[in-house]
């Protein structure tokens, strides 16, 4: 069954540094069998509140695929280092 990471940027402190990193990532987890789906901003808003900043979906073909490839030393690392620039949640999910 596909497997989906979710990233949802609440807050941007540092866009280029975040966009940097981002890309740095994104040739990881394509290189492992993934597949970006959804990379954008602006985000609308459908109900009250502010939209986030940028949402991005990736799919990979198990979950398995996907535990390992985010658990990659380099990813973890650049993950890490992304956090200075970016507020944001990541989720981690089975789909169709």
């Amino acid at each position: 069954m596909a497997a989906y990471m979710i990233v949802v940027d609440s807050e941007v402190h540092d866009r280029e540094q975040a966009d940097s990193l981002s890309l740095r990532i994104a040739e990881c987890i394509e290189a492992r069998g993934g597949k970006y789906l959804i990379r954008g901003t602006p985000t609308l808003s459908l109900g009250p509140g502010a939209p986030p900043a940028s949402i991005t979906v990736s799919e990979f073909e198990t979950l398995e695929d996907l535990k390992a490839a985010f658990g990659q030393d380099d990813v973890i690392k650049l993950r890490l280092e992304r956090r200075a620039s970016v507020e944001s949640v990541a989720f981690m999910v089975e789909g169709l």
